[in-house]
């Protein structure tokens, strides 16, 4: 069998961020999406819903941003700034 000629060039590894470097990377593109997203709903009231219809959306929203508050919580009772950057 012939042996490879070649000689192998090794990669260069790239440093793993760290969880806080991913945490603001996700973060600072995933929050103005889901800003963007809630704010978008706003336009449903052109379409004149009940009141029903609309307590329906607001307590959707409010259980799903309270259960993303659960997990992010800490003691930090900081209000939040107009827009969102890490």
């Amino acid at each position: 069998m012939p042996k490879n000629t070649q000689t192998e060039v090794p990669k260069e590894k790239k440093a793993t961020p760290s969880k806080q470097e991913r945490l603001v990377r996700l973060a600072n593109a995933r929050v103005p999406k889901a800003v963007k997203s809630i704010s978008l709903l706003g336009n449903l009231a052109a379409y004149g819903p009940t009141e029903e219809q609309a307590q329906k959306i607001v307590s959707a929203m409010q259980i799903a941003v309270e259960a993303v508050a659960d997990k992010l919580r800490t003691t930090n009772t900081t209000s939040q700034p107009s827009t969102f950057s890490l």
